[in-house]
């Protein structure tokens, strides 16, 4: 939904988790866990593959349909505030709690004789991405490529920070990220996008067309906006407002302007010329 309400849930989702990853990262200290060394660059790794893992059915839309439309309400949960919360909770606020620790990890790189000027620089880098993250994702790539691309985008660039980090890099730490990025992409692919009918996907809408025997939907975000056969049928709401508002005056002589909001305006009137 677009409502306020579901919004400021997946911004606190965002916040609140990165303001405590950036508190964990700073905290960090390398040390053996379970007799294994953990440096940063391990660290580092965990956290990029552990939250490319979590984001893989998340921002796949396969998965976000049997999740919302089947599992939750398989469960009796319905109330899309509570629904808007277990996505957030779980897909959200885990994968940005561990990216938010990259920044002062990685600040352990960096010598403390020029602490502020390095400090300054990361901020800037920190908040120039997400700008772009917010703006230059939502206004262009969003808006040209379509949503899925973006997020395949997205699991590619979290492979070459993961790419970078390495030392070796034909180590297991870049083929595994290497395959979730691939899944990603094949989750978020044309081929799977043309499978649900999706004919274009934005940054406003996800417009699907199916075709049921004689009958065309086109669905909205999921929601069944109109519909068309081959012999003029149309939603019974559509008929209803077309018995009441336009056969009256359908042979007028004088054309009526008439004013349409909703998606019935896609059928409402279609056979009329006049």
């Amino acid at each position: 939904g677009t409502g306020t309400d579901t919004v400021s849930i997946i911004i606190a989702a965002v916040l609140m988790p990165l303001a405590i990853g950036y508190y964990t990262g700073g905290r960090f200290r390398p040390c053996k866990i379970y007799g294994n060394y953990i440096s940063l660059r391990k660290k580092l790794t965990f956290n990029l593959i552990l939250s490319t893992v979590i984001l893989l059915p998340g921002m796949s839309l396969v998965f976000m349909e049997w999740f919302f439309q089947n599992l939750l309400v398989d469960m009796g949960i319905t109330s899309r505030i509570v629904q808007t919360s277990l996505y957030a909770t779980f897909f959200v606020a885990i994968p940005v709690y561990f990216l938010g620790q990259t920044i002062p990890l990685v600040s352990n790189y960096f010598t403390k004789t020029k602490l502020s000027e390095i400090t300054g620089r990361m901020l800037f880098f920190s908040t120039l991405g997400s700008f772009l993250g917010a703006v230059f994702s939502t206004l262009v790539l969003m808006a040209t490529i379509g949503v899925h691309h973006t997020v395949s985008l997205t699991f590619v660039l979290l492979s070459i920070v993961v790419i970078l980090l390495q030392r070796r890099k034909l180590s297991e730490p870049v083929f595994l990220s290497l395959s979730l990025t691939v899944i990603g992409l094949f989750l978020n692919s044309n081929h799977v996008m043309s499978d649900k009918s999706i004919v274009y996907n934005n940054q406003y809408q996800m417009a699907q067309i199916l075709h049921k025997g004689e009958e065309r939907h086109l669905l909205l975000n999921s929601n069944w906006s109109s519909m068309y056969d081959d012999y003029g049928r149309k939603y019974p709401y559509i008929e209803f407002a077309e018995r009441q508002g336009i056969d009256p005056i359908r042979n007028s002589e004088t054309p009526r302007d008439i004013l349409v909001i909703g998606a019935g305006a896609f059928t409402l009137g279609f056979e009329d010329e006049n």
